[in-house]
């Protein structure tokens, strides 16, 4: 009898644990608006796409989206062109 194939089922038998990454629960905080001051008026978008993404307004205002569902609250002056792409959905505001 041959000791070699026994050792081959034994290391075929470990299981070994598959990598694993931690996402947090809930998005990091949005980039912060550059450019313009914001006039307060907002509006909350889902995005509908899988991948996260920074987007630019029409204002020059950046918004980071985390994936498909992320919601962002966005000035009510960016959301209407957003929404326009379709890319994004207005949720509340």
């Amino acid at each position: 009898m041959s000791c070699c194939g026994q050792k081959r089922e034994a290391a075929a038998s470990v299981q070994r644990p598959s990598p694993r990454v931690d996402y947090p629960r809930s998005a990091p905080p949005a980039l912060r608006p550059t450019g313009t001051a914001t006039t307060g008026a907002t509006v909350t978008l889902r995005f509908r796409n899988g991948s996260p993404t920074v987007v630019l307004g029409a204002s020059g205002k950046r918004y980071q989206f985390h994936g498909q569902g992320s919601m962002q609250a966005v000035d009510r002056g960016d959301a209407e062109s957003l929404v326009a792409s379709g890319l994004f959905e207005r949720v509340w505001g």
